[in-house]
């Protein structure tokens, strides 16, 4: 053991000092490019073909003549090279996004730490072992603890890493919808403080907007500093704070924008916020326009018209943009969810590999020791006493089987009732910004009338209305009443809607509602989903159907099937429709949902109801939709469901439910 232990450190001290001195002297070779994977490659490849001469040299011929057996040059030659090139490879990619926190002295001596020791024990297992136990002690088990519990701490560190990285990630993104926000407010209160001063000439709604304006330019400086080839972080999370952001978010935006910015999605975002920022020097510019005007007494009411529809188009580009902007952010923390999921998920399977050759470790042992041991009646006995212990191991192991078994189960009723509560939050973020656009139009038009208004009474109370101002007074109150009016019972009606909707989903309670009502407000709850989409949604039901049974799962099982739709059904079309019809048979509910969309093979619609079953991981997919539709129906509103589908011909969910969803409950209902 003790030899074993010191072949294995004069390996890896070997190893570590190599990599140290060429992790020194690779920033002054003429050809390698700093943090490229062409730097990485070369580092690798000298290492490799570096130090394998000189484990062979220190270590491996001598123990070839110690033990008398030929010298293999192919593990020499080649691997040893490929063991230590494949790791040190895997290492720099780790430590590469380790830069923004360390020296590069740190991340020197880190590389050739980890480097070593994850080489030397492989090393050890590959080159030495195969000759040396053979002739020490055939039922040796040699390097392979060693290499297993090695192994399992790389595991664990990988876990480590991924959850680091992916709360990071998640962090940054959350950190930039709230700046998003704050952008956006910035931006409605530039416009409407522009608008007021244009109206008003108070020099105090010009500094407003000013004030307003250079909270939105932080951020442009941030986003300028941040696309340099080496930015300064300093300089850019300073204008990320002044530009709104939190001090403790900055940082996770920051390496999120430089670590990602070569990403489809980032680089999507990065355009949108590139747009916004022109439309918001086009604003700036409209603003100096407008405060010369005033400077020099020049705002005639047609030319104030002019520049205020000048505004409000800046303002309508502007609000387009801030949806995109806030839908890029979601499909890329979608996509970061999934990928974060499937590493995860691969971890996982390695680390039970591993755990299944503990188990065969232990066997051996206990072979091992069967089978060295001479006397036939001490051999009994152990077998005896082994096997009452392997019993009890088997009950225990049993016991924590079934106690993993019924965390599985819990865990996997907290990711449906998790994946129910984000498809309420992805509801609230649509309409959220599905209602600022009703709302800023009405103040807007608010301030508006109210300075006709003032004008109107100055002219009446100087006695200089004439008949066309009277006209003119009518004609722009009426208006502005009517969109004021259309606007607010706009926001109105999302309100009403998604309230209804989030009360339903939020309470079990069985209750008498109207089907046709009930499933109008949902519909309108997911609007702010559909918009700007080619895609509509049509229903059937009659007005004077009312059931008893549970609204909320009732808005759940809609809500997923049109969410499934719009996801695969009409993934990659430039149309669809959904159509809905529900009516009463006998005494039961007939729901049947239908959309024309790419339909599915026999092979998907077989598996389509069972959990995390999905055709798109790591595009936005869960797994748990159709599972959560599945049990909602034949579980909680005691239904059934079928589907019907093939390629291209759409498909067709046909729901099946009892009016009176649980007897025992109509009956308590009604006492």
């Amino acid at each position: 053991m003790y030899s074993r232990i010191k072949i294995t450190l004069r390996i890896a001290v070997l190893i570590a000092v190599c990599e140290i001195i060429i992790m020194f002297a690779l920033p002054f070779l003429p050809f390698a490019t700093p943090d490229s994977l062409q730097e990485f490659l070369l580092d690798a490849t000298i290492l490799a073909f570096t130090t394998a001469p000189l484990i062979a040299l220190v270590v491996l011929f001598p123990l070839h003549k110690r033990y008398k057996t030929p010298v293999n040059w192919l593990t020499i030659t080649v691997k040893l090279p490929l063991i230590i090139f494949f790791i040190e490879l895997l290492i720099m990619s780790i430590l590469f996004w380790t830069k923004p926190y360390l020296t590069q002295l740190q991340i020197t001596v880190i590389d050739g730490i980890i480097v070593a020791l994850l080489s030397a024990p492989l090393i050890y297992l590959v080159a030495i072992q195969s000759f040396i136990h053979k002739q020490v002690n055939r039922h040796s088990m040699g390097m392979l603890p060693f290499v297993v519990i090695t192994s399992m701490v790389v595991i664990i560190i990988g876990l480590v890493f991924i959850g680091i990285t992916g709360m990071e990630t998640i962090s940054g993104m959350r950190s930039f919808v709230a700046a998003e926000g704050l952008w956006s407010q910035s931006q409605k209160s530039a416009v409407i403080h522009l608008i007021r001063y244009a109206e008003k000439k108070e020099e105090q709604d010009y500094n407003s907007f000013k004030n307003y304006i250079e909270v939105t330019l932080w951020n442009k400086k941030a986003r300028l500093e941040l696309e340099k080839e080496r930015p300064n972080l300093e300089t850019a999370l300073d204008a990320l704070i002044q530009g709104g952001s939190h001090p403790d978010d900055v940082n996770s935006m920051a390496l999120l924008f430089i670590w990602n910015k070569d990403l489809e999605y980032i680089k999507r975002i990065i355009q949108i916020w590139e747009k916004g920022d022109e439309q918001i020097a086009d604003l700036e510019a409209l603003g100096k326009k407008v405060h010369q005007y005033v400077l020099q007494n020049r705002t005639s009411p047609k030319e104030l018209d002019k520049i205020i529809k000048e505004v409000m188009f800046v303002n309508e580009v502007l609000t387009a943009l801030e949806d995109e902007f806030s839908h890029s952010i979601g499909e890329a923390t979608r996509w970061a969810k999934g990928l974060l999921f499937i590493l995860m998920y691969l971890s996982a399977i390695i680390a039970a590999t591993i755990c299944i050759w503990l188990l065969l470790f232990v066997s051996k042992i206990f072979y091992s020791l069967q089978i060295s041991n001479s006397n036939l009646s001490q051999k009994s006995s152990e077998l005896e006493n082994l096997t009452k212990t392997l019993e009890q191991r088997v009950a225990d192991r049993t016991k924590n089987l079934n106690d993993s078994l019924e965390n599985i189960r819990q865990i996997q009723s907290q990711l449906i009732e998790s994946e129910k509560m984000a498809s309420l939050g992805g509801l609230v973020a649509g309409v959220t910004h599905e209602i600022k656009t009703p709302i800023g139009i009405g103040v807007t038009g608010s301030s508006y009338l109210q300075t006709r208004s003032r004008e109107f009474m100055d002219k009446f109370n100087s006695g200089k209305l004439s008949r066309t101002d009277l006209e003119q007074y009518i004609q722009d109150t009426s208006e502005s009443s009517s969109l004021i009016l259309s606007n607010l019972s706009r926001a109105s009606e999302l309100v009403k809607s998604f309230k209804q909707v989030a009360v339903d989903q939020s309470t079990q309670d069985f209750l008498f509602f109207n089907v046709n009502n009930h499933l109008s407000n949902t519909l309108m709850s997911i609007r702010p989903v559909l918009k700007n989409s080619p895609y509509t949604i049509n229903y059937d039901c009659s007005k004077e159907l009312e059931i008893l049974g549970l609204p909320g799962a009732w808005s759940q099982v809609i809500i997923n099937l049109v969410m499934n739709s719009l996801l695969h059904g009409f993934n990659g079309r430039d149309h669809g429709s959904i159509n809905i019809k529900v009516e009463q048979i006998d005494k039961q509910i007939f729901m049947q949902y239908q959309d024309d969309g790419l339909g599915m093979d026999k092979k998907t619609k077989e598996r389509l109801f069972e959990p995390f079953f999905t055709t798109r991981r790591g595009e936005g997919g869960t797994g748990l939709g159709m599972h959560i539709v599945y049990n909602l129906v034949t579980k909680t509103l005691y239904g059934k469901i079928t589907c019907e589908s093939s390629p291209n011909n759409g498909t067709t969910f046909n729901i099946t439910l009892p009016i009176i969803a649980k007897e025992k409950q109509a009956t308590d209902i009604s006492l």
